[in-house]
């Protein structure tokens, strides 16, 4: 009799609504979600964007890009506040809807402009970058500010030069240059 005072519908809220219990009934369902999506070819996204390799040596950054099936002219590159600017222009790729029974099943060759830029972590000299196209790979060379550059120093060894008046030490003893 006491306890139906304090709980006379003879439930306890808490058993009704567990927040873990939907947690897990969400996660269950986002992962049903991504398997459809992995697996239905029309959703594949493709990568719009083009692969790029930075390398530094002592005098000047190198940078790569892939760039397959362009010409040269289609291809821009820009350098602005130690920040370089490559662009590139692919051709829109020819339709095939005006023939007959032809649906695409994958299509991943898309045209458009894409765009990359690379920040240098050192100041480089503009006027002197160098760019080439060959076989679809495109090659920056980025020289390096004089300032920032390494320098080697020669050492040399120091020899006294003597002008006849002074002592020099010889083995430990001291002597009198006369004239």
């Amino acid at each position: 009799m006491f306890r139906s005072l304090f709980r006379p519908f003879d439930w306890d809220p808490f058993d009704i609504w567990d927040p873990f219990r939907e947690v897990r009934t969400l996660h269950r369902t986002m992962d049903r979600l991504f398997e459809t999506l992995a697996y239905t070819p029309s959703l594949v996204l493709p990568r719009y964007d083009f692969r790029l390799d930075v390398t530094e040596r002592p005098d000047d950054f190198v940078v790569t890009a892939v760039l397959p099936g362009l010409h040269p002219e289609n291809i821009d590159v820009n350098i602005a506040q130690d920040v370089l600017t490559i662009q590139a222009e692919w051709p829109e790729a020819k339709e095939k809807e005006e023939e007959e029974n032809v649906r695409y099943l994958l299509r991943e060759r898309a045209g458009g402009r894409l765009e990359r830029r690379v920040r240098f972590p050192l100041p480089v000299e503009a006027d002197q970058i160098e760019a080439s196209y060959e076989n679809g790979i495109l090659t920056v060379i980025v020289p390096k500010a004089e300032a920032v550059r390494s320098k080697r120093i020669a050492v040399r060894a120091a020899t006294p030069q003597l002008t006849g008046n002074e002592e020099n030490v010889v083995e430990g003893e001291a002597r009198v240059v006369e004239n």
